[in-house]
């Protein structure tokens, strides 16, 4: 929780709809036995993970896209950049989705 606020037992600080598209992600890294961990940011509705072993970390949106569709836009670029043999130093963005930027 990087969001600023203190989180005690009861309090909502992330909607129903962002829980649900957590788990999403979480059920998905999981089954392609990814050791991670996540990240709420101080961003409105964005979330990091951070996949060990990789010097840089992935920025999500939890809004009106689809997570999956940002996860499938994250390994399409990390396909990508490797092939070409490129390492992101800072971060991975797939908060758009369709538009994927990097550091």
């Amino acid at each position: 929780n990087n969001t600023g606020f203190g989180a005690s037992i009861g309090m909502q600080f992330i909607r129903p709809a962002e829980a649900i598209e957590i788990n999403s992600l979480i059920s998905q890294l999981k089954q392609d036995s990814v050791s991670f961990s996540l990240a709420i940011d101080k961003v409105p509705h964005q979330l990091d993970l951070y996949e060990t072993g990789k010097g840089y970390y992935i920025k999500f949106l939890l809004d009106d896209n689809s997570i999956l569709e940002q996860y499938g836009a994250m390994k399409a670029t990390e396909n990508k950049l490797s092939s070409s043999s490129i390492q992101p130093n800072e971060y991975i963005d797939v908060r758009l989705a369709d538009k994927v930027f990097y550091k």
